[in-house]
């Protein structure tokens, strides 16, 4: 894999997801673009987060600070990137199930490659992070928070889009089955905070 190429599949994904989630699959090369486009927005978050909510934070606190060194934000960049993948893995495997149950045909090897189109607007926290370093903290969070959103939201649409091709469905259908683990997911917890306090209903 040849870094030009890999630029070039990154930015296509960006602006045509349908079209490049398809040649990657034609090329039978899902997993690998899957997990470096998951690893690239794994290291950029991570770093900027840790630059934005610890290192700035522990400046505010000498003696830790003092006492830490950079050993803090190495740990949280490592963690935050362990995070990412741990997320990338259990929520495709989940996507996966439900777009199968709902009639979709790709496999579980496209549907991550589809998936981790998620993470892929993640580039706009790279371009906060030398800002973040000069600004004062409660800007810098509210400028991390902005992007995020942003990427989160352009991530569904593209992560959406891929999905259908993946699976052959509709775009509809494909955020139902990113939608449905969430709301499994919520509704498990919403029952264990109930259970305790029925004995006391009834």
């Amino acid at each position: 894999m040849n870094i030009p190429y890999l630029i070039e599949y990154l930015g296509l994904n960006l602006i045509a997801p349908r079209q490049g989630i398809r040649i990657v699959i034609a090329e039978r090369r899902s997993l690998i673009f899957g997990f470096v486009t998951v690893l690239i927005a794994a290291i950029i978050e991570s770093c900027v987060g840790s630059t934005v909510f610890v290192l700035k934070l522990l400046r505010h606190v000498p003696m830790v600070y003092a006492f830490a060194g950079p050993l803090v934000p190495t740990l949280a960049v490592l963690v935050g990137i362990f995070a990412v993948f741990l997320i990338w893995i259990i929520t495709g495997g989940l996507v996966y199930l439900f777009a199968r149950l709902l009639g979709g045909k790709g496999d579980f090897e496209a549907t991550l490659a589809a998936g981790s189109l998620l993470w892929l607007p993640v580039f706009l926290l790279g371009l906060s992070g030398p800002i973040a370093a000069f600004v004062n903290y409660l800007a810098a969070i509210g400028l991390f928070l902005t992007l995020r959103c942003i990427a989160f939201v352009w991530g569904i649409v593209i992560c959406c889009i891929a999905l259908s091709e993946v699976h052959r469905f509709s775009v509809g259908r494909a955020l139902l089955s990113m939608l449905l683990p969430v709301i499994v997911f919520m509704s498990f917890l919403l029952g264990l905070t109930v259970i305790p306090f029925m004995g006391v209903w009834w």
